[in-house]
């Protein structure tokens, strides 16, 4: 992730000629950071808001976009200069462009953090037989398939990297870079790019049972030449200093190769709401354990809602509309874990109305027998995730496996 420190030189778009000194940190955390030396437009409070903000780096042009200055320090000594510090909600990187975010974008790549150990491994290395020599393909064969909105492909290069000995070579290795990237069959708006890439962030943090990080992504503008720009934002989803590991659900042959990619971003390209109360503290810890009861049942109304002819339908009783379509999808694993279908939704409902998720009505009962809090938030989880997985044509037997891996006390790697 590009989190380092870049020197140099910003201006306001009306004032090319006024630039001032400054470092930037991309991908900070929170988004983007700028710390400008000297004066950038009048110095007061109607000034700490800017729409973009230009940049010049190490060659590369730059621009900021939605700037807040939140911190000012103006110098009376002619020696130091004026010190402002502007919080970014997007930074754009590569040639100049119109207009202050790309809203005709044709393709976008991708690095996600642990993609390239969930993407199958290539096979090509060969070792001579009297072993002294090594060899490799230069790279992996793209794989790409089609979805609803363009084409979908997992890239592979491959990086060797060896340490000589007096007489040779010592050790050899030889790594994978992977990255997804996403082509359009029709320009999109930047909102719609960022969500497709939280798709597969998701797809990847799902999978391997761990949150991940976008690493890197770069986009493709649609112009008179084409415009390539990296893209920093303050990502919806992101890997915390401590979190929660849980096991490995599937691997990405078992969620039909790249197809199966294809398949999941078809189902999940217009439900953010969805990704986000599934995965918002599945890696770390809420301030209440009800807190995450009430996400997990978001993400099921909106899982089920998507499937309603009308979406804003007034949900009457949640089990009966909600959950029991969803317990129909999930498969005969998860009903045998649940064991007693009525108990379960029961306890559920319990939880709701008693334990603060939809009502405190039972507050100050005294009554002992809470269900197990826990267990139901990681069934409730498993529940969204296998019928996620209904929908992109998964088979009854890799679903099987998601639910023994899940139902696993001890952390699973595939």
């Amino acid at each position: 992730m590009d989190n380092e420190k870049e020197q140099g030189l910003f201006w306001l778009p009306g004032d090319p000629e006024e630039r001032v000194a400054g470092v930037v940190i991309l991908n900070a955390a929170g988004g983007t950071v700028l710390t400008t030396y000297g004066r950038l437009g009048e110095f007061g409070f109607e000034d700490r808001k800017q729409d973009t903000i230009h940049g010049l780096l190490a060659g590369s042009h730059v621009k900021l976009v939605n700037c807040l200055a939140t911190n000012q320090r103006m110098s009376f000594e002619t020696s130091t200069a004026d010190e402002t510090t502007w919080h970014c909600q997007f930074a754009f990187r590569g040639s100049a462009y119109r207009g202050v975010v790309p809203n005709r974008i044709k393709s976008v790549e991708t690095v996600i953090e642990l993609l390239g150990d969930w993407v199958p491994g290539f096979e090509g290395i060969k070792l001579s037989q009297d072993g002294l020599s090594l060899s490799w393909p230069a790279s992996q064969p793209d794989q790409s398939a089609s979805w609803n909105s363009g084409d979908v492909g997992t890239r592979q290069e491959i990086l060797p990297s060896w340490r000589s000995a007096r007489y040779g070579v010592e050790a050899a290795t030889v790594r994978t870079h992977a990255s997804a990237r996403v082509t359009f069959d029709q320009p999109q708006s930047w909102e719609t790019v960022a969500h497709i890439v939280l798709c597969l962030q998701a797809l990847v943090s799902i999978a391997k049972g761990e949150a991940v990080n976008v690493e890197r992504m770069s986009i493709v503008e649609e112009g008179t030449p084409d415009v390539r720009l990296g893209a920093s934002y303050n990502r919806v989803l992101h890997r915390s200093t401590l979190q929660i590991p849980h096991s490995e659900l599937f691997t990405m042959d078992e969620l039909g190769g790249v197809e199966g990619v294809a398949r999941w971003l078809n189902v999940l390209c217009d439900q953010e709401t969805l990704i986000t109360a599934l995965l918002v503290d599945r890696y770390r810890q809420p301030a209440f354990i009800t807190d995450r009861t009430s996400h997990l049942l978001a993400a099921c109304e909106a899982y089920q809602r998507h499937r309603m002819a009308k979406r804003s339908k007034r949900i009457r009783d949640l089990m009966e509309e909600v959950i029991d379509p969803m317990l129909d999808q999930a498969g005969r694993s998860f009903g045998e874990w649940i064991e007693d279908r009525q108990l379960w939704k029961g306890n559920l409902r319990d939880i709701r109305n008693n334990y603060g998720v939809g009502h405190l009505q039972g507050y100050g009962s005294g009554n002992s027998a809470q269900p197990d809090f826990h267990l139901i938030n990681k069934q409730l989880y498993l529940l969204v995730v296998l019928c996620l997985l209904t929908e992109c044509t998964v088979s009854e037997d890799v679903k099987n496996k998601v639910v023994e891996r899940m139902r696993s006390d001890w952390k699973i790697r595939l």
